[in-house]
């Protein structure tokens, strides 16, 4: 079996969703189910282990993750943020450089496959 992870808009997505769950539930007084979200909210952000605070390295993503967290910063209210069009150019060179390791990648399995 296959484990794939969620991509970090995957997470944030999930994040978001449970954030809507909790406020619903706190509105309409279904106080369990909205403590319940927040839970699962604390929990995916590591407040209860270290899920949270393991670091994340270039080996980690791949150049889908930084296409997803490129859209996710374009589709938020980040605009506000001094230096966003070089956080932007940043990722997309980041992606370039993944795209490229992952085809120097293929190309050495290649050659050791002869």
């Amino acid at each position: 079996m296959i484990n794939k992870q969620p991509t970090l808009a995957q997470r944030e997505k999930f994040i978001e969703d449970l954030e809507r769950t909790f406020q619903a539930a706190l509105e309409g007084g279904n106080f369990p189910a909205a403590v319940k979200a927040k839970e699962l909210q604390a929990k995916k952000l590591g407040f209860f282990d270290n899920e949270a605070t393991k670091k994340i390295s270039l080996k980690d993503l791949n150049a889908q993750d930084l296409q997803s967290l490129l859209t996710e910063i374009e589709s938020h209210a980040f605009k506000h943020v001094p230096n966003l069009k070089a956080i932007k150019k940043e990722i997309k060179d980041l992606q370039k450089a993944l795209e490229e390791r992952d085809r120097l990648e293929e190309i050495d399995k290649s050659s050791n496959q002869l």
